[in-house]
């Protein structure tokens, strides 16, 4: 080779080396003690690739990923080794490299810092074969994590859109026939009311007329429940404190649970001023903690905690909630939980996971309407076993102090 193609080849080779060492993505090279023969099958070029291979090289970029991973310097190491921090040379990603040929792109793998937080990777294996034999792979990882918790974020507030959209029908059809009912019912009352005044005090027939008074009672109570989840009921919204409300709340409580009961409560100092209600606002957190007991049927830890919450398009949870200052209530237990599907349809109305004669599941959509008519916004979180967490968000209408603290509310 003459003198200028050595440069030429010295120049490449530098550049080649610059690119490695300066790339965004993690890369490394991994060889082996000696080239894995491609007429072997699967499994004992596996067995070949953990048994000799090893970490040749890598640039900073890779190492700057393996801090995430463990405290070690992972260039040099051996498979082995290196089996137990990265999923990028797990025994299934492993597997369909060999498979396909040497060829494996854009797999996702992820890992839990020591932070807690996870994190993703998009991934690829690029093998290169000389002489029918395999011998060194090139990988190369990328850090998606934001693209991913992106992504996911935007699912589930898309989930959430749909679900709310099905509960908004839901809740138009059931106060549509509420408002309906609510005429014919007026005129059963009506004359019931003057069959009454016609019979006689002593009259057989007067059991009939108090049995039809108690079932058209009965039918104004539910047609209430129905007006709510319409959100056409009629509610009066004054300024309050809600830590006040829950205090008085309090004094009732002990009538709702039972015994076997442990109540926490954590309420926020300084908590905002909202534009509620009082009354319907004490019915909605009877129907959860009623829920909550029932979730516990052997006794549990019941817990109510306020706090002031400041929302931003980072973390609102439902696509049309504005940003802001909140007061959230959340009212938790650790009982039996929710089943996924059970989870998505728990707010819709006549739904129930009730026997029909123990009740007809308005209870849950009665607290949404009621959340939605007073400009709100509510959710559940629930595990089978893991008991259940309902949130509440109400717009702050005070402004907050200049020495407040307010938290962001999660994203969850």
């Amino acid at each position: 080779m003459n003198s200028s193609s050595e440069n030429t080849a010295r120049q490449t080779e530098k550049f080649y080396r610059e690119f490695i060492r300066q790339n965004e993505a993690g890369i490394c090279r991994i060889e082996f003690d000696e080239p894995i023969p491609g007429d072997l099958s699967v499994d004992e070029q596996i067995k070949f690739f953990n048994r000799t291979g090893f970490i040749a090289e890598c640039n900073n970029s890779f190492s700057n990923y393996s801090q995430l991973i463990c405290d070690e310097n992972l260039n040099g190491k051996r498979i082995p080794e290196i089996q137990k921090y990265w999923e990028l040379v797990s025994g299934q990603n492993i597997r369909a490299f060999f498979a396909s040929n040497y060829q494996l792109n854009d797999f996702v793998t992820q890992l839990i810092a020591e932070t807690a937080d996870v994190k993703y990777f998009s991934n690829s294996l690029t093998g290169i074969p000389e002489n029918g034999k395999l011998v060194c792979v090139w990988a190369t990882v990328r850090d998606i994590t934001v693209y991913k918790k992106t992504e996911q974020a935007s699912v589930k507030s898309e989930k959430y859109w749909q679900q709310g959209q099905k509960i908004e029908a839901l809740g138009r059809l059931a106060g549509g026939i509420a408002h309906d009912f609510n005429n014919f019912l007026a005129v059963m009352v009506l004359h019931n009311d003057l069959l009454n005044l016609q019979l006689p005090a002593n009259s057989p027939l007067r059991h009939r007329t108090d049995e039809m008074k108690t079932a058209t009672n009965n039918a104004a109570a539910m047609i209430r429940q129905l007006l709510a989840i319409g959100r056409k009921q009629t509610i009066h919204p004054q300024p309050v404190e809600l830590n006040k409300i829950i205090d008085e709340f309090s004094k009732i409580l002990p009538s709702v649970i039972t015994e076997n009961i442990k109540v926490k409560t954590n309420l926020g100092a300084d908590s905002g001023v909202c534009f509620v209600d009082q009354n319907r606002l004490i019915q909605a957190f009877i129907s959860l903690v009623v829920n909550a007991k029932e979730a516990m049927p052997k006794g549990g830890i019941l817990t109510i905690e306020t706090a002031n919450v400041i929302l931003d398009r980072s973390n609102v949870r439902h696509q049309s909630q504005p940003e802001g200052s909140f007061v959230q209530i959340t009212i938790a237990d650790n009982g039996i939980g929710m089943d996924s599907i059970t989870l998505e349809s728990a707010f819709e109305p006549f739904f129930s996971t009730k026997k029909s004669a123990k009740g007809v599941g308005l209870g849950l959509a009665t607290v949404y309407g009621f959340v939605k008519q007073s400009k709100g916004f509510i959710w559940v979180e629930s595990e089978l076993n893991c008991g259940t967490t309902f949130k509440i968000q109400f717009p702050r209408i005070d402004q907050p102090k200049p020495e407040e603290n307010p938290v962001s509310a999660e994203n969850d």
